[in-house]
């Protein structure tokens, strides 16, 4: 009994973590479909499409192909810093071409590491311009429609699994779906991405259900355990997990969101458990709060409130070593404008952000640390906070580390006197 009890609690653990995880992918794709947004030109496409890929994973080169039908071939384009040779790649659309071909007539992944015969002379010169020791090919195919493919540059093999991964699929999914609005005679796919969004959120119905009814159980076989906070806090990240997911699927549709009476102080304690156990005991982090007693309720969305703490201090515990701490802080705030203001302080004490990517850090898809982190969710949490009327701003150094200033208005009814001396 007791052995079932832990296996339970262990996969509901596990099932918690994958799904906030796929939390942070629908934001990252969502950031990604921003900023190649408005695009009327495939070398201003293949620009930021090749920023983004080299932004958020280790590959040292991507090579865009787009198909040209009328030639039947694949043609290379050219982004600023690259080999103009790869404006002159022809590539027939023969099978016998190389891999970047095979990838896109299978519509599936391929890679120089795993050939089953000798690299053709394409395969060699793809290699020599991204100067590194294998690649990978990307097909672009929407609708069953070939559109091109990427060639990402990869030094080891271990490096593969990171381009094949759920976010690497999603944002290939987001490039498809630009380079198709770029194609002559193409339909318009302006909703692919929504389409994306419901299929995903459609097939995680089932096991949200299924983890919130395990929770239940869990619920009444703990009841006398010191553990029988778990499936409470189970049961309110399934519910935050499916809020979220609405949010990102109802966005363009409903501008404004319920507000209610939030305490805010709760939020503050609800987002270090959601991640306590996931990212933050993992590396023994410490978590300081400072939260002020008195703090008067907010009228704001708490789902979307949430989830911008959750992004925050995900990207805290990121930011620190092993042992670090990260400071939590709640306090009333007056505005010059004249505005009452609430505040959320989240602060580590990590090494700072890099000069270069300060004035540019809410923007889509820009990583706060090395490769292979995507700086998780701040383009959607300036999102978020915009919807909320808020505001967000932060301040960095490599001696104090990082810290995020959210402030939330108070509703009209809820706002605190103020005080006149």
């Amino acid at each position: 009994m007791l052995d079932d009890l832990q296996q339970l609690q262990s996969g509901l653990r596990s099932a918690r973590g994958r799904l906030i995880e796929l939390i942070f992918a629908l934001a990252d794709q969502e950031g990604a479909r921003a900023r190649l947004a408005g695009n009327s030109h495939p070398e201003t496409l293949v620009r930021k499409a090749r920023d983004l890929y080299l932004e958020s994973c280790p590959a040292t080169e991507a090579i865009f192909l787009l198909v040209d039908h009328k030639n039947n071939q694949l043609a290379g384009i050219v982004a600023p810093g690259q080999a103009r040779l790869i404006s002159e790649l022809k590539i027939p659309l023969d099978a016998t071409a190389g891999l970047v071909v095979q990838a896109l007539l299978r519509g599936e992944v391929t890679s120089s590491f795993a050939a089953d015969q000798p690299l053709t002379v394409t395969d060699q010169l793809l290699l020599r311009i991204c100067g590194s020791q294998g690649f990978l090919c990307q097909p672009f195919r929407l609708e069953g429609e070939m559109l091109g493919a990427v060639v990402l540059g990869v030094e080891t093999q271990s490096q593969l699994a990171m381009l094949q991964s759920l976010r690497a699929q999603m944002f290939c999914q987001v490039v498809a779906d630009a380079l198709a609005r770029l194609s002559s005679g193409t339909p318009d796919h302006t909703s692919e991405g929504n389409t994306l969004l419901r299929r995903v959120s459609h097939e995680l119905g089932n096991p949200l259900t299924i983890i919130g009814n395990y929770a239940e159980v869990l619920h009444h076989l703990l009841a006398d355990n010191d553990n029988r906070e778990l499936p409470a806090a189970i049961k309110r990240e399934v519910r935050r997990i499916d809020d979220v997911l609405n949010y990102y699927l109802n966005q363009q549709e409903l501008p404004r969101f319920p507000d209610q009476d939030v305490n805010l102080n709760q939020l503050v304690h609800e987002a270090v458990d959601a991640l306590q156990e996931t990212d933050l005991q993992p590396r023994q982090i410490e978590v300081r709060f400072d939260l002020k007693n008195d703090l008067v309720p907010v009228s704001t969305n708490g789902v979307l409130v949430k989830q911008i703490l959750v992004n925050l201090l995900k990207n805290a515990a990121e930011a620190v070593v092993v042992n670090g701490i990260i400071s939590l802080a709640t306090r009333d705030s007056f505005c010059s404008d004249g505005g009452r203001f609430v505040e959320v302080v989240v602060q580590d004490n990590g090494p700072g952000i890099d000069r270069e990517v300060r004035n540019k850090l809410f923007r889509p898809m820009v990583s706060t640390k090395g490769a292979g982190h995507a700086g998780v969710g701040l383009s959607i949490v300036k999102g978020m906070v915009d919807d909320l009327g808020g505001r967000i701003s932060y301040y960095s150094s490599s001696a104090a580390g990082t810290g995020f200033h959210l402030q939330l208005p108070y509703g009209e009814d809820n706002s605190p006197v103020a005080e006149h001396a």
